[in-house]
């Protein structure tokens, strides 16, 4: 087959995995409803001022079951080549079908057992970091904290039309701003629908502001729109493995900027510590663990809540450990650019460190740009 033709047929190819990975939103259905939420945090107040740690019992939306087959459908009659760009597609799949995996586990114990195959787990440098971190024997360079509760706060509409003035200010297009309620972080970025997404409940500092569009647009936005470019749309997407290089890319440009506050890098180092805990720890006992190492009991109950989601019996081990990728990310992007990487490189897409090679290869081989 000629080149041309062949990148017809990876392009086709590259489009199709990428709608395929827009019908779901497993961020959305892993997180318990508002209500949910409000009933397990008034339930564990109650039983904490009492002296006692429970373990919550969380409900979620329901799983959309026909737009999942129909998912699994679309990926089985994927027909893949041999080159090195099927490999590339071979990972996004794979990938696509863990949460599809995930999903189907969603509630009970096997939960923890896929969410460990598709995120990984803190390795014992990143525990050590994260308690380094912890008792002050290791230190992120950061900025000071200030203090965010004297200035004036944006709610969650307010930050959105911030958030779409700065995506004007850089010229993405295409993109955006939506506010949502099932949510458990105050802001999120979601690639595959374009759409940088705002808890309802939140509210925002100006330095918050400031940081999240350094944080949020500036870089997983950014990056997006960057693999997109290339006409190559999973590098967009995000390939397998990227979401360490992308969280420490994010707030290595914090750091750069001067808005990476010490206490985001304990909150980093609780997350970690969190993820290593609900591993093998019920809900109390992770929430008890991050205490011991000196989590107000709102922070505790954030980061728990964060690493056990997906769970409806939270008395179960295991979770969902991706939030250790934002202390990983962080030592792994610092690494690479001390020993001479290259931040331009960084920006090529949303690709992990040890794929730069892989991928500037083939697109110096390959012009997915052609024809477009």
């Amino acid at each position: 087959m000629s080149q041309v033709n062949e990148i017809r047929r990876l392009k086709a190819l590259d489009r199709q995995i990428v709608e395929i990975a827009t019908w779901l939103s497993p961020a959305k259905l892993l997180n318990p409803t508002m209500p949910s939420r409000r009933r397990a945090w008034e339930a564990f107040r109650l039983a904490f001022r009492r002296g006692r740690v429970i373990d919550p019992f969380f409900e979620y939306l329901p799983l959309p079951r026909e737009d999942m087959a129909r998912t699994a459908r679309a990926v089985r009659a994927l027909d893949l080549g041999d080159t090195e760009v099927d490999a590339i597609f071979r990972g996004q799949i794979r990938e696509i079908e863990l949460q599809l995996e995930m999903l189907e586990a969603r509630g009970t114990a096997r939960f923890g057992e896929v969410t460990a195959e598709l995120y990984g787990l803190p390795d014992a440098e990143i525990q050590a970091l994260a308690r380094g971190i912890l008792c002050g024997t290791v230190e992120l360079e950061s900025a000071p904290d200030i203090d965010d509760d004297k200035g004036e706060r944006l709610n969650a509409w307010a930050m959105a039309d911030a958030m779409r003035d700065a995506l004007g200010r850089m010229e993405i297009e295409g993109w955006k701003v939506v506010v949502l309620g099932e949510m458990s972080a105050r802001m999120s970025v979601s690639a595959r629908h374009k759409e940088v997404r705002i808890k309802s409940d939140s509210a925002f500092s100006l330095p918050d502001r400031d940081r999240l569009i350094v944080h949020e647009l500036g870089t997983h936005v950014q990056r997006a729109c960057n693999g997109f470019a290339t006409g190559l749309l999973n590098l967009g997407l995000g390939l397998p493995g990227y979401m360490a290089t992308e969280e420490g890319l994010a707030s290595w440009m914090e750091q750069k900027h001067g808005l990476l506050r010490r206490s985001m890098t304990i909150i980093y180092a609780y997350r970690a510590l969190g993820a290593h805990l609900a591993h093998h720890h019920s809900f109390a006992d992770t929430f008890q663990g991050l205490l011991d190492v000196g989590a107000s009991p709102e922070i505790a109950w954030d980061v728990t809540l964060r690493v056990k989601r997906g769970l409806t019996d939270t008395s179960r081990l295991g979770g969902n450990p991706k939030d250790f990728v934002y202390l990983q990310g962080h030592l792994l992007v610092t690494r690479f650019l001390k020993e001479g990487g290259s931040e331009e490189d960084l920006f090529m897409g949303k690709v992990a460190i040890d794929q730069i090679p892989m991928v500037k290869s083939i697109l110096s081989r390959w012009d997915f740009k052609a024809n477009d």
